[in-house]
């Protein structure tokens, strides 16, 4: 019986932890340092909400030529710092065929994150796109 009892607490502990380690690996806070637009991939941005809570961005970015690309999105600062937004893919099929695009690669990205430290933004997006090849490419948008 002791040991169920040491089971039992070990196991709600080790929940509580991953619980407040997943939290805090959405939630927090990544920086990388400023780019410059080199305007080598094609993009747009959708939709763009910048509010007291929360940070949404969706668009599409692409590298022609290139193969599949990761597509990685930032929000800048006041202090000039670029704030990672965690984002996913998904296919956006006007997209898809006026790039001639195949099923695999999906160049639309749908970025969401929470501001709970309230962070101020200048509204300036940076989409950076990484093809399979080493291809970088970086585009700039304004909210």
């Amino acid at each position: 019986m002791k040991y169920i009892r040491h089971l039992y607490l070990t196991s709600c502990i080790a929940v509580l932890l991953l619980c407040a380690g997943f939290f805090y690996a959405w939630n927090g806070n990544f920086y990388t340092s400023a780019m410059e637009p080199n305007n080598l991939s094609k993009g747009n941005i959708d939709m763009c909400l910048i509010g007291d809570d929360v940070i949404e961005v969706r668009g599409w970015a692409y590298l022609p030529a290139t193969g599949r690309v990761l597509n990685s999105i930032y929000a800048e600062t006041l202090d000039g710092e670029m704030l990672s937004l965690p984002a996913t893919a998904y296919h956006i099929i006007s997209v898809q065929k006026d790039l001639l695009l195949t099923d695999y690669e999906m160049p639309g990205f749908h970025a969401l994150k929470r501001n709970l430290q309230k962070i101020s933004f200048t509204g300036n997006i940076i989409v950076v796109s990484k093809s399979e090849n080493g291809g970088v490419g970086v585009i700039k948008f304004k909210c």
